[in-house]
């Protein structure tokens, strides 16, 4: 329901663009915005305003350190690095024999 309202006031913008349609299908590489900031970056804060309203003392979101763009939306918003993790995925079929 709130989305269809913020598309007919003009408010969600497609690569630049003010998006008039309710449903888009997205490529890789497309920007939405929403009062100017990346969708992402306007969930984290409505995440971290919820948080602080439940009187939580703080959170901890875990990333890939390879996901760049995901870490410097955190790092905008005030998250540190405590500690880097990576995840290795392998698919079993294109296991190769030593």
């Amino acid at each position: 329901g709130e989305g269809k309202h913020l598309v007919d006031d003009g408010l969600i913008k497609l690569n630049g663009e003010v998006e008039t349609r309710y449903r888009a299908k997205l490529k890789p590489g497309d920007v939405v915005e929403y009062k100017g900031k990346n969708v992402f970056s306007t969930l984290c804060i409505r995440a971290l305003e919820w948080g602080k309203s439940q009187n939580h003392d703080w959170q901890e979101h875990n990333v890939l350190n390879i996901n760049y763009p995901v870490n410097k939306v955190f790092a905008k918003l005030g998250f540190s690095n405590y500690k880097s993790e990576t995840t290795l995925h392998l698919w079993l079929d294109d296991l190769k024999e030593k």
